[in-house]
């Protein structure tokens, strides 16, 4: 088994993989695919996701909004907020263009 974050076309993934797989993150041609892999702290992910929530209510918007915004699932954004999927830094990057915020504040003194 592959641990780790990589990215693939869904095209790419196999079927029977897919039970493996913890998320995608849409339907697009480029997916980043993230399998459970256990590398971050689960208290990391969930301040992350706090961070993103707190800022994307500061800017005054809903899930629905921000995730179009972004380009990513509602239900991606659910979890992500409430620390049960672990980001992959092209997504990272995607939430802090979004926000308007550096990459440094996003992760500034979790």
């Amino acid at each position: 088994m592959v641990r780790g974050a990589f990215t693939a076309s869904t095209s790419d993934v196999p079927r029977s993989v897919c039970k493996e797989v913890a998320f995608v993150l849409s339907d697009k041609d480029e997916s980043c695919i993230n399998l459970h892999s256990g590398h971050m702290s689960r208290d990391i992910v969930e301040r992350f996701g706090e961070r993103v929530r707190r800022l994307r209510e500061a800017k005054g918007l809903n899930q629905i909004d921000f995730s179009a915004k972004v380009g990513i699932e509602n239900a991606y954004l659910s979890r992500l907020e409430t620390g049960k999927v672990e980001p992959c830094l092209r997504n990272i990057e995607l939430l802090a263009i979004a926000l308007e915020t550096p990459l440094s504040k996003l992760f500034k003194d979790l």
